[in-house]
């Protein structure tokens, strides 16, 4: 595992996995400098074979790419999918791709690999400036990030595009958005928002957004617990049906 030693300002945290089987994983972090922390794979209940369905890209000496994504259907067709998108996005990131460019030229490829039209991908493709905080982004039919703003307000990054696959010709627009100093960011997939209890009640998208609101405060370690414990209890004995990823981009001084 490489250590980069740039990005003071940042913090990263990452848990993904399936709540489908008792197991403790091994944690897996990447530290840069003292407070940019990224992936971890926090003990809970998830399957052994853990589907990736985000990626970190280092872009040059200030920039990253943080990708989320999520594709219909379950098993082995779908993350195969999914592998081979996040593998095309680090491919045309190589050919010096960026932004709408690169998520135009990502969609074509998604509808000619998946011509039967059968699975739908969604992306969540932000490019960051770790030293001015601006994020250039695509939301492709991904559930709309939550950034939590310092003072506690909460802004949500809509779709600006299409979900992937279904039209090869489709429009796609960028937009930006600065993460300031005290700022977190949460990036998520379907799993999280759409489990439910024993009541057949989802936890939905509203119920996280007020959870990350409590929590935004707290290291990103303990925050992204906190996440899955608030998931936990409101499921109790109902096993979550989906994948779950959480990717958490925290801005702290220096």
């Amino acid at each position: 595992m490489s250590i980069w030693t740039r990005y003071p300002s940042f913090r990263f945290r990452h848990y993904t996995g399936s709540w489908t089987e008792r197991s403790r994983l091994p944690t897996t972090s990447l530290l840069i400098r003292d407070n940019f922390l990224f992936a971890r794979n926090p003990s809970a209940i998830v399957r052994l074979q853990i589907e990736r369905s985000y990626d970190v890209l280092e872009l040059d000496e200030r920039r990253l790419a943080v990708i989320v994504g999520d594709v219909t259907g379950k098993g082995l067709p779908a993350a195969m999918l999914m592998a081979s998108v996040l593998g095309s996005v680090r491919a045309l990131c190589s050919a010096g791709l960026r932004g709408g460019e690169l998520i135009a030229a990502l969609n074509k490829h998604v509808c000619t690999t998946n011509a039967s039209g059968d699975r739908l991908v969604t992306l969540f493709y932000g490019e960051l400036d770790t030293i001015t905080g601006e994020m250039t982004y695509v939301n492709a039919g991904h559930n709309p990030p939550i950034l939590v703003r310092s003072d506690g307000r909460v802004d949500r990054l809509q779709p600006t595009a299409m979900v992937l696959g279904v039209m090869a010709d489709a429009v796609v627009e960028a937009r930006q958005v600065e993460i300031k100093l005290a700022d977190s960011l949460l990036l998520f997939t379907d799993g999280f928002s759409e489990a439910f209890n024993k009541r057949d009640e989802e936890y939905g998208e509203e119920r996280l957004k007020e959870s990350f609101v409590r929590a935004h405060t707290l290291p990103p370690s303990i925050a992204v617990e906190r996440l899955i414990a608030d998931v936990l209890s409101f499921c109790g004995s109902v096993q979550p049906p989906d994948d779950m990823t959480l990717m958490l981009v925290d801005r702290q001084p220096a």
